[in-house]
């Protein structure tokens, strides 16, 4: 587990990003308990504010972004509530999979060089910085 960190943070670095975790007092007594109540179906401004706290925390130690890195915290922490920008990977890895898809189906007007793909884009409403917004036809 460790090891997968370090090589993520190595790679970060190449790319000159550096990576700033919640230090375990943090994580113990905020993250991990809201995503516990995540996870029992509880959604609500302890969790919420539990989360924001953790954020904080972080972006008192430098960070610019926080990465959502597990499902529950972007359903606990609503981007409103986030003291700086906050990235949820799910909906990062659906646009670029929405994105790899517009080259090939044309997602308003149908398919393109006889490609067929039923996507529904429901649950995919807003984007965060890609500047795009999906709506179901």
């Amino acid at each position: 587990h460790r090891l997968r960190h370090r090589r993520l943070h190595a790679l970060l670095a190449a790319y000159g990003i550096d990576v700033v975790a919640p230090h375990s007092r943090i994580q113990n007594e905020n993250v991990m308990p809201a995503i516990r109540a995540v996870k029992a179906g509880k959604h609500g401004v302890q969790v919420s504010t539990a989360l924001a706290d953790a954020a904080q925390h972080l972006v008192e130690r430098g960070a610019q972004t926080v990465v959502a890195g597990c499902t529950e915290i972007p359903l606990g922490l609503p981007p409103e509530r986030a003291p700086c920008r906050l990235v949820d990977p799910a909906v990062e890895l659906a646009v670029g999979d929405l994105l790899v898809l517009e080259d090939q189906v044309d997602l308003v007007g149908g398919a393109r060089d006889g490609v067929t793909v039923d996507i529904p884009l429901t649950a995919l409403n807003q984007v965060s910085d890609a500047s795009l917004t999906w709506h179901a036809s």
